[in-house]
């Protein structure tokens, strides 16, 4: 099944959703491209429907007023990296639910680091949004069958 990774309005909607009601703050679409500065990552493969993966990146800043909406207290490093992993895993499921409501899903295992998106000829999408004057980063990156285990780094060397 070939799935449209470039539609820019499923994506939208998933993270739309999913920061509302796990973070209670609101994401607004604000252009397309990559961000140069270093940011707080997590990645998934999208493996089925797919191959493709889903890279969401944020500053700190951002990434612990999230974690301390939703979970109700401050969060510690290792907090953190659970978080945007949690994130990043609920973003792709939801994404690829409303992408192929009937087709079968799975999901590579999160990774996590820091650092700057790789651009390159497999990004699909990269949206930016706006949460309260902060930035999300959200990538869509094609993959090969073969590249998509999830253990792919997302930031440039």
């Amino acid at each position: 099944m070939k799935i449209a990774f470039d539609q820019a309005e499923p994506l939208d909607s998933a993270v739309q959703d999913l920061v509302e009601s796990l973070c209670f703050a609101e994401a607004h679409r604000d252009g397309s491209g990559l961000e140069s500065a270093d940011l707080c990552w997590s990645a998934i493969a999208l493996l089925e429907p797919g191959p493709a993966e889903l890279v969401i990146a944020m500053g700190r800043d951002l990434l612990v007023e999230f974690a301390d909406a939703s979970w109700g207290a401050a969060p510690d490093d290792e907090d953190l990296t659970d978080f945007r992993m949690e994130l990043v895993n609920a973003i792709g499921g939801r994404y690829l639910a409303i992408l192929s409501p009937d087709a079968r899903i799975r999901l590579g295992m999160p990774t996590a680091g820091e650092g700057r998106i790789a651009a390159g000829s497999s990004v699909l999408q990269a949206a930016r949004y706006d949460v309260d004057g902060e930035l999300l980063l959200v990538v869509v990156r094609r993959t090969s069958e073969d590249r998509s285990s999830g253990d792919e780094h997302a930031t440039e060397a």
